[in-house]
């Protein structure tokens, strides 16, 4: 490991910009003001129930161009598509913020040219940051990107409410059921709000471009000597011409290999009961996941007397467990293996929906709110480790990539789904019986964990898997 200050310059580039990735993260803090923005302001007269379309689609194009990302950099290089990026990001929040009293071109911009943004820029920097240092390094480069943008969900929820509500006023007007803000002075300063984080985050990124470039440019990492470079030419030279004869004499070999796993395993794996059950325990978990994102401060809103300052501490600390939690369920995982820990982990959707969806004595609702929300975090961050480890166990990392992809169009139409099922709880519902719906899918998705484990593993091994 080097001391050289110029050596960390490509990480702290990528840090700068997944610091400013974690600003998405904030979202939920702010979807009481642009709800409330967009009801009493906007055009469409837009309830809160429609707010989760939003993160929805954002998540959808942020999937959908996280796979494309890969793709652009080999055609268009490293930096073009990072820039490419950069700008998407910056254009797509500015104008959110310039059209925040319109639901649909908000959307638009927001959902899906910053959505666009944030999935070409995630796995790029990743993936740069991870191969510029040794191997044995990988886990560390990683954490300390999630730390980075960790830190941003920590710091800026109660920046973002010191700003818009600086006396932490409580919604004071009740519109179909809904609690939002009507005062003229909080609610002007919503898309100014909006624009200082547009302004923070062109500017971390950019420094960010401007970090890794110059240490491309003018960095120079640790090679070998002049002459084990030659001896290394020779060697892969001659190394070539033997591959290279291999390759004329096994092309039928190598194209028959090739064509088995575009075809042959792809079937396999859809038909076994591996995948399906993985999921379908996607699909019932998912909506805990994207309910705390969107609305866990309506939440706390509705069924406490908590103030808007309170939350967002709540959540400043929520943040600083998020990260925490993702290197733990590794730990986890490794102790336990992944099929265990993807009990554990909807174990822990269950307890926190339990304490959020029935709320006891009122002075004990506070403590009882912040423990459910930090039961669902914790389990929100095992959804980074766990399902990527079952993968792995389960198919064989050469089969990551496309279930991991199926196993994405679970989270897409159980997104849809939720946002439905919202619309018309909160049209004839109430807020507080939507967790109480989200638990009995988790349920179903814990009783499909303990069935997995039944499963007989020689029902289908697949190559490269531990199974």
């Amino acid at each position: 490991m080097s001391y050289n200050l110029d050596y960390w310059f490509p990480l702290a580039g990528a840090g700068l910009i997944h610091w400013s990735l974690g600003f998405t993260y904030t979202f939920g803090n702010l979807v009481p003001y642009i709800a409330s923005y967009m009801t009493i302001k906007g055009r469409y007269g837009i309830i809160i129930c429609y707010i989760c379309w939003i993160e929805t689609i954002f998540i959808l194009f942020q999937g959908i161009f996280g796979y494309i990302s890969g793709k652009l950099e080999q055609k268009l290089g490293f930096f073009i598509v990072l820039v490419l990026g950069v700008l998407l990001a910056n254009l797509g929040l500015g104008f959110a913020s310039y059209h925040i009293e319109d639901f649909l071109f908000f959307s638009f911009f927001y959902s899906i040219i910053l959505g666009i943004a944030h999935g070409l820029i995630y796995p790029l920097t990743i993936s740069y940051a991870i191969n510029k240092y040794p191997t044995k390094m990988k886990g560390i480069i990683s954490g300390i990107l999630w730390g980075c943008r960790g830190l941003s969900m920590a710091l800026l929820p109660c920046i973002q409410c010191k700003f818009l509500n600086p006396y932490s006023f409580r919604p004071d007007l009740k519109y179909k059921g809904n609690w939002l803000y009507s005062n003229t002075a909080i609610l002007d300063r919503i898309p100014t709000m909006l624009y200082y984080m547009t302004l923070a985050s062109f500017i971390s990124q950019i420094l960010g471009v401007l970090t890794i470039f110059y240490g491309e440019s003018n960095i120079k990492f640790e090679k070998a000597n002049s002459k084990k470079s030659s001896d290394a030419e020779e060697t892969i030279e001659t190394k070539y011409q033997i591959s290279n004869n291999e390759t004329n004499l096994n092309s039928q070999q190598i194209s028959y290999s090739t064509s088995n796993i575009q075809y042959k395993y792809p079937y396999k794996i859809l038909s076994s009961s591996y995948f399906k059950l993985l999921w379908y325990i996607t699909f019932c978990t998912w909506p805990a996941v994207l309910y705390t994102q969107v609305y866990w401060k309506t939440h706390g809103m509705h069924v406490t007397t908590l103030r808007d300052f309170q939350l967002a501490r709540i959540a400043c600390f929520i943040g600083i467990l998020h990260t925490i939690s993702r290197l733990i369920w590794g730990l986890i995982c490794e102790a336990f293996g992944p099929i265990n820990s993807l009990c554990i982990m909807t174990s822990f959707f269950i307890s926190g929906l339990l304490v959020f969806a029935f709320p006891l004595w009122e002075p004990f609702i506070a403590i009882q709110y912040t423990l459910g929300y930090s039961l669902l975090s914790v389990a929100h961050a095992g959804t980074f480790v766990v399902p990527p480890s079952t993968i792995i166990k389960v198919f064989g990392a050469k089969n990551f990539g496309p279930i991991f992809g199926l196993l994405f169009s679970a989270r897409i139409l159980s997104s849809t789904v939720f946002c439905l099922v919202i619309s018309l709880i909160f049209t004839y519902s109430k807020l507080e019986y939507i967790p109480i719906i989200i638990l009995l899918s988790s349920f179903v998705g814990f009783f499909l964990t303990i069935y997995i484990k039944d499963i007989e593993s020689q029902e289908f091994q697949f190559e490269g898997s531990t199974v």
